[in-house]
This record gives structure tokens, C-alpha cells and sequence, in this order.
């Protein structure tokens, strides 16, 4: 460790023992200084001011303070033990430094009654995971729900700092009376506790004071009332048995260990049977014991990857409990989302595995016609190691629902075919509502099981898996469109309004096409028929996310449903399941994009401001790099701690990036690109130039936060005008000697990201800046992990003298070129180094 104040010895700290060794530094100015340092600092004149120069640990008036990262032991400031957190164990986080180094305490609500080591949920937590009013019992050291089904609901409301004398629960299970006071709680929360009928009931929270109305901030779910929102209280049918997952899975060295309960109904039915529990959909056995209802899994030798756990149970009734999905990773080391690199796949362009199942729309141009590209052609490039090599672990495919095999006329007067996914025709599909006359998967693509070996196959290889999600509308060739069209109230927005014939004026409520019936969401069934889709999704095939397509369009109800869903179904699975979304945006659209993302929403969107930023500056230079750094300053935070956003430089909605780097089109928005890719589409560029600045483009992404998404064919640099020629078949061979160094490029700076987590969680530091060059450093202070970024935009060659100082690398250390390949060494704190034009470096120590 280094420290950046003045010291007049150097020391080392081991356990409790003081080293102390002569420094080459000189000592203070020698002049009058009558500050009292106490024993642990010297009075010393720097800059002209008398000062404290406290030895390494110590800080603060006199030197009397422990600094950061360390604790008293007695009279010294010692290392503190819990700096960083080594307590990383399943619901055992709390640090506690000890004479002897630290113990690690389980988390609140989590309890180790058993004396074995392994904290595990006590009630309290159980209770809160959306089962309050059932009895409990934590003795054992598992928490353990006694008795039948408790048919109370409890409705509960956190006031923030607020407090009140009275609020009350009003809604349609007391015909909006106020006869339902709050009663607050030791945690400062309010609590109701009612007893209703299984159903749905619009509620609102009154504060009589000032004659307050509001909805439930908690509550995620919705109902309206004569068009007005409310939240939205589901009551269950408690006679109903559930399962429940008692704790998050435990995993070491290929074994998993977990526990299942299950619930009986309130009437008290008992379980029929056993309850069916499968791994991977195979038959898997486990240790029930029948007094407590508690299913014990134990496997092991299990090789990396994910396993998918599925539970059911029916009583002697025959009521049947809700699916219970457990997924579980086996991997060495446990993935972050933030160190996510990922890839567009639009499948129908990518490799035709399978000819077999190319079925092309009939009338329709081969440019806007299915090509061929399948689940089979996928699974060959997974196999054959592309995306490792290319150091992808996430990949994003296009909608898998089966799609209309019909074609349908674009704004441009021309027949389209749906191969880009985008007009389903399987939506509502789910493990109880199966559709007739469509397939859940679209069979161009290949069969749902031919999916789902995909999916495991890329879980094999440590690879995540997202999948576009389209829930704005349907096509007309939909189950529920031809079912629904007649319903009151509504499942869609009628009579319809095509969005560009009215100017997008109603963005929520408009058509995006004729044949595209867009849902009225302010319609729980409907919501709850698409969440329950969704869940479908993520429950049969192991998919790790979704890229939620066209969120602005609508309702937020929605975004709110589906993420509360999935939370529910993976309350202790210790799952974080991606949510990013599609919203298209111009360069200011920071503040609509910020007002989705939230732990209740969205864990992030693809960032188009910085997007169109990055077109302008590095691949059009139309803006010099001042106009980046300045961006980024509040761009890398303005989303938020909980944001985990996606950076690009190309999808399928916009012109491919080499040609904005070639000036392929008139302005960055590529307008007439559409028509340029039908009747005058750009070729290749010959020139290596564009290339350059695409490569540079490309260091930039790869050493930003977020999830840097490679748009398939972006990583050589595939041409590309308006859509559909920006989703050309992808190439895998011929590529020309520019384009091979761009996929090495992008390849290399896979592996530098994947090596040094202070590129992906870093905060960023600029070390020198003007119009045609910008070097930053990526600190991770917590990993004690740092990059050096040097970005060389000018068309010349510069040599750059760049101080390191501040970035813990001492004299003589060797820092290496990812880029280059070339090491280079510290010499008086700086570094030298030179970079062709159009050139990049990420210098790391080696």
C-alpha cells in the first residue's frame, strides 16, 4: 500500500508487530513547526504550512485516527481484517475483527441455532419473503413453517422518515371505507393484517390528515377501477398446498445442497404421494421427512455449469401446488453481471445449422426474407469455441416465440418476413395455458428441447443466456388476438391506430403496425397472462435474462409485474436475473432511461446517449474528445448503484459502425439508410482508416462500466446500411487483413476486462486530455485493481509522458500492453509510451 501524504520513515504492519525502515525520501523542512503530532506523526512544513505527517495507518487532528482500512488494537492502528470483506458465505457477511483476526457473523434476520457454522434464514427472514401470518419455528437451525396454510394476508407499508397518528387500508374488500387502520410496527413499518377471499382487490393507503390518498409503494402489481390505478392485493386460494425453498443452495466442490418444504392447504388435505422433484427435467430422489414436510436435495460430482431444479406437489384433494424453480450454478468462480460481456445474436443471420427447417416467407425479397440461421448453426459456433475465443459470457438472442410464417408491408411499402422476431404469435404460452395451433419455439429456429440443450450447453462453457422478450403487442395471427378481440374489458388497444400514421402521438396506445395488436396492460389478466409467459420462459429453459423489448411503449404496470414475478420465483436462489431494456432514445434521453432502471424495474438499459456520443466523437469525429470526458463524468454515474447498463456501437436499428466510421451516411442518424441499404448499399471499406477509429471505439467500450454488447459481425467490422441491411448474414471466414485486426482487437480486449475487473468496476480518473487524445485511468480501490486507458485519436503519431503516481505503481514496476503486446517500465513515477495514429493502449502491471 501506498500513501500519498509526505512520510519521514516507512513501516510495515504484520499481525501486531511494527517494522520500521530507513526511506530514500529526505526528511521535513527543518524549521520552526509547534504542531502537536502526538507519538504517531511529526510536525512538518509542506507547501508552507505547518502539518501533521502521520505514519501509515494513522490520520486525522494529531494524528490520533485510525485511516481508512484501519482499526485500533490497542494503542495502534492495525490493518482492519474486514477490509475488504473475506466474508463471503451464503447469509454469513457481517465481519467482526478480533484480537486474532475476525469471525464472521451471520446477516440480519439470519440465524446458525444449531451450532454448525452455516447461518441460514431465521423466521423473521422466512416470514418477510412474502409468507407473513404462517407460524414458524427457527430451533433447529432451519426455519421451519408449522401448521397449515395461514389464510391472513398482511399488507405492509414502509413511511420512509414520515410518521403518522392514523392511516388506514382502503379498497374494494371494504367498499373504499376506512375501517382498516395501520397498526406500526417495532420497525418503524405499519402492518394490516386482513382476512378475504381468494381474489384481486384494488386498494389505496388514506392518511385522514390533509386527506391523503396513495398507492402502496411496496406493491408492484396494479388495478384499475373505472381507469384510475391502484394497487393491486392478490389474495391466494389458501387451501391450495405451496412449496418453498427454505434457504439459497449451498455449493462446494461440485456438490449442491438445499432444502424444500412443503406447505399443506388450510383444509388439511395432506400430501399425495411424494413431492416430484427433477434436476435438468430427469426424476431426482431426496431425504423427506414427513413430520416437518422438509425435502433434503444432496448431490454431488456435478460438473460447472447450471442445473435447473423443479418441484411440484398435489394433496390428497387433488389441489395442486404452483411450480417451485430452483436454479443453481456450479462454477468456481461466482459470476457478476457487471463483468458481463455480451453478444447480439439475431438468430435468423447468424448459421444455418439446420437447412432442413428453412421455411422462407413466399412474395418477400431475400434481403427481408428468413435465411436459415437456427438454434443448430448457434450451437455449432458455441461448440466449435467461437464466443470463447471472442471472451463473450453472455449472449443475447432474438425472441424464440414462434412467429407469424406470414409476411406483412413495412413504411417503406415493401413485404417483410418475421425473421427478426418481432411478431409473435406464442405469447401466453405457459406451463398451465398451452395455445392451440402454435408452437412455443419458432420452428425455424428449431424445437423447444433443441433450445433448451442450447441453453445448457452455453451454462456448460460459464456462458449467461438472454433472450428478447416482446410483450408490446402480438400479430394478428396470435391465439389471444383472434380470442380477446371482443373482450370487455379490453386485452388490446381498439380500434387501432397505426403509430406513424399519427405521428406517434400516442406512443402507449398505438399500433405499430396493422397487424400488430398492441396489449391494453391496464388489464391485470392481461398482465397476468404475459407474466405468467414470462415466467414460462425463465422456468422451462434456464435463461439467465431478458432484453425487455420496447419498454416506453408501455404502461410501467408491466415492467413492474414481470420483475416482481420473477423475484418471487427466485426468492433464495441468490439469482440475479438480467433485466435490461430496449428504449430508444436520442442524445438527451438520459432522464427516460434513469426512470426505469431501479431494483423494482429494470437492472439497466442499453445507454443510446453515450451511444450517439461515442458515433460523433470517435467513429464520425465530429466532436472532439473533450466532449467525451465531459460526458462521461456524470454518465458513469447518473444511472445509478443499482444500474448495470449495456454500452454499444451497433444493433439491428441502427447503420452498422464501420460505416459511420467510413462516412457511409450523411449524418449520424443515417437517415435514408433504409432505402441506401435497398438500392445503394456500402461495401466493405478499403481503406484501414476506418477500422482504426472503429478499433478505437472499441477500447473505449471495453474499458467503461456496463456490459460492453458486440452486435454480431461488429467485431470485425461487417458493413451495413439501414435495417434489413444491417442484419446481413453473419461471415465467419475471408475476413480482409483490417477486419482480422479489429477481431483481434476486440478478442484481446476481452481478456485484458476479463483479467482486471477495474476496466468493468472501476471509477474513471483523467490523467491527460485534449482534442485528440485522452488517457484515463480505471481504479478499483476495493479490489486494489487499476488500467491505464490511453486513446490517440489524432491521425498522426504521439508519444505520451504520463504520470502513474496514482496508481500504485511503483519504479521498476513493468506494466504491459494488452493491445500491443509490448511491456513497458516505471521510471520516476511516469511512463512513456508511443501510440500510432488512430491507436489505443490498456496498460496493466504485470
Amino acid at each position: 500500500m501506498r500513501s500519498n501524504t509526505p512520510v519521514w520513515f516507512c513501516w510495515c504492519l504484520l499481525g501486531l508487530s511494527v517494522v520500521v525502515w530507513a526511506c530514500e525520501e529526505s526528511d521535513p523542512p527543518d524549521a520552526p513547526c509547534k504542531l502537536d503530532c502526538g507519538k504517531n506523526g511529526k510536525c512538518a512544513i509542506v507547501t508552507g504550512a505547518e502539518t501533521c505527517v502521520c505514519l501509515e495507518g494513522y490520520d486525522g487532528d494529531g494524528c490520533a485516527s485510525c485511516a481508512d482500512g484501519y482499526i485500533k488494537r490497542g494503542e495502534l492502528c492495525v490493518l482492519d481484517p474486514c477490509t475488504p470483506n473475506p466474508c463471503d458465505k451464503v447469509h454469513q457477511g457481517i465481519c467482526v475483527a478480533q484480537d486474532d483476526g475476525y469471525r464472521c457473523d451471520c446477516d440480519e434476520g439470519a440465524q446458525d441455532n444449531d451450532a454448525d457454522g452455516v447461518c441460514m434464514p431465521g423466521c423473521e427472514m422466512a416470514l418477510r419473503a412474502g409468507f407473513e401470518g404462517q407460524t414458524c419455528d427457527d430451533s433447529s437451525g432451519d426455519a421451519v413453517f408449522t401448521g397449515l396454510r395461514s389464510c391472513d394476508v398482511t399488507v405492509r407499508f414502509d413511511p420512509g422518515t414520515e410518521s403518522y397518528n392514523e392511516i388506514y387500508i382502503r379498497g374494494e374488500f371494504n367498499e373504499w371505507e376506512a375501517t382498516y387502520p395501520l397498526s406500526a410496527d417495532v420497525d418503524g413499518t405499519y402492518f394490516v393484517t386482513l382476512s378475504l377471499s381468494p381474489g384481486q382487490y384494488a386498494y389505496k393507503f388514506f392518511v385522514p390528515q390533509g386527506e391523503r390518498w396513495f398507492e402502496d409503494p411496496s406493491n408492484p402489481y396494479f388495478k384499475y377501477v373505472d381507469w384510475q390505478r391502484n394497487s393491486r392485493l392478490i389474495v391466494p386460494d389458501c387451501s391450495q398446498p405451496y412449496l418453498r425453498l427454505m434457504h439459497r443452495p449451498l455449493v462446494e466442490d461440485g456438490a449442491i445442497r438445499f432444502k424444500v418444504q412443503y406447505v399443506d392447504g388450510s383444509q388439511g388435505a395432506g400430501l399425495a404421494g411424494s413431492i416430484e422433484a427433477s434436476r435438468d427435467d430427469a426424476p431426482i430422489q431426496g431425504a423427506y421427512d414427513a413430520a416437518s414436510g422438509v425435502l433434503s436435495i444432496e448431490q454431488s460430482g456435478l460438473q460447472p455449469g447450471k442445473y435447473l431444479y423443479r418441484f411440484r406437489a398435489s394433496d390428497n384433494a387433488g389441489r395442486r401446488s404452483e411450480l417451485l424453480y430452483v436454479p443453481v450454478w456450479v462454477e468456481e468462480q461466482s459470476f457478476d453481471w457487471r463483468d458481463a460481456v455480451m453478444y447480439f445474436v439475431l438468430t435468423d443471420r447468424f448459421a444455418d445449422g439446420n437447412p432442413s427447417n428453412n421455411a422462407p416467407s413466399p412474395d418477400v425479397d431475400f434481403k427481408a426474407n428468413w435465411q436459415g440461421g437456427d438454434f443448430a448453426g448457434l450451437r455449432a459456433k458455441l461448440e466449435a469455441g467461437y464466443f470463447d475465443d471472442l471472451g463473450v459470457n453472455a449472449i443475447w438472442i432474438s425472441s424464440i416465440s414462434q412467429n407469424t410464417g406470414g409476411s406483412g408491408f413495412g413504411t417503406d411499402g415493401r413485404r417483410y418476413s418475421a425473421y427478426h422476431s418481432y411478431w409473435p404469435i406464442s405469447t401466453g404460452w405457459s406451463w398451465d395455458q398451452e395455445l392451440t395451433g402454435v408452437q412455443p419455439v419458432d420452428p425455424h429456429f428449431g424445437d423447444l428441447e433443441e433450445f433448451k440443450s442450447l441453453v445448457q450447453l452455453a451454462h456448460s462453457k460459464g456462458i449467461r443466456v438472454l433472450v428478447d422478450f416482446v410483450a408490446n403487442h402480438v400479430h394478428t395471427d396470435s391465439p389471444l388476438w383472434v380470442a380477446q378481440q371482443g373482450a370487455n374489458p379490453p386485452w388490446f388497444h381498439v380500434p387501432a391506430e397505426v403509430c406513424e400514421d399519427i405521428g406517434w402521438s400516442k406512443p402507449i396506445e398505438c399500433w405499430f403496425a396493422n397487424y400488430l395488436p398492441d396489449f391494453e396492460y391496464r388489464n391485470a389478466e392481461v398482465i397476468d397472462r404475459v407474466v405468467a409467459h414470462a415466467l414460462w420462459l425463465v422456468q422451462a429453459t434456464g435463461i439467465d435474462g431478458f432484453r425487455l423489448d420496447a419498454v416506453k411503449h408501455m404502461v410501467d404496470d408491466f415492467s413492474f409485474a414481470v420483475r416482481a414475478g420473477i423475484d418471487r420465483s427466485l426468492v433464495f436462489s441468490g439469482e440475479r436475473f438480467y433485466m435490461v431494456g430496449e428504449t430508444f432514445t436520442g442524445e438527451d434521453g438520459v432522464d427516460l432511461l434513469k426512470r426505469y432502471v431501479n431494483p423494482m424495474m429494470l437492472d439497466g438499459q442499453f445507454d443510446f446517449p453515450l451511444y450517439w456520443k461515442l458515433t460523433k466523437t470517435l467513429l464520425r469525429e465530429e466532436e472532439d474528445l473533450r466532449a467525451l470526458e465531459g460526458m462521461t463524468k456524470w454518465n458513469d454515474t447518473v444511472y445509478g448503484e443499482w444500474a448495470i447498463m449495456s454500452t454499444f456501437l451497433g444493433n439491428h436499428d441502427v447503420c452498422r459502425a464501420v460505416g459511420q466510421a467510413n462516412g457511409d451516411f450523411g449524418d449520424m442518424w443515417c437517415n435514408g439508410g433504409k432505402e441506401q441499404g435497398w438500392n445503394n448499399p456500402p461495401r466493405a471499406p478499403e481503406s484501414p482508416e476506418p477500422f482504426a477509429k472503429l478499433r478505437l471505439a472499441w477500447t473505449f467500450l471495453f474499458s467503461t462500466g456496463g456490459i460492453p454488447l458486440i452486435y454480431y459481425g461488429d467485431e470485425f467490422g461487417m458493413e451495413g446500411a439501414g435495417d434489413p441491411d444491417n442484419r446481413k448474414m453473419m461471415r465467419f471466414s475471408g475476413l480482409t487483413t483490417p477486419q482480422a485486426e479489429t477481431l483481434s482487437h476486440v478478442q484481446r480486449l476481452a481478456a485484458v476486462r476479463r483479467a482486471h475487473p477495474a476496466l468493468s468496476r472501476g471509477k474513471r480518473y483523467t490523467e491527460f486530455l485534449d482534442s485528440n487524445a485522452w488517457a484515463y485511468s480505471m481504479r478499483d480501490e476495493d479490489l486494489g485493481d487499476s488500467a491505464l486507458v490511453v486513446l490517440n485519436r489524432a491521425a498522426t503519431s504521439r508519444t505520451f509522458e504520463l504520470d502513474v503516481s496514482e496508481l500504485d505503481w511503483d519504479d521498476g514496476d513493468t506494466v504491459r500492453d494488452a493491445i500491443s503486446e509490448e511491456s513497458i517500465t516505471v521510471s520516476a513515477s511516469k511512463l512513456s509510451l508511443k501510440l500510432e495514429g488512430r491507436s489505443s493502449a490498456v496498460l496493466t502491471k504485470e
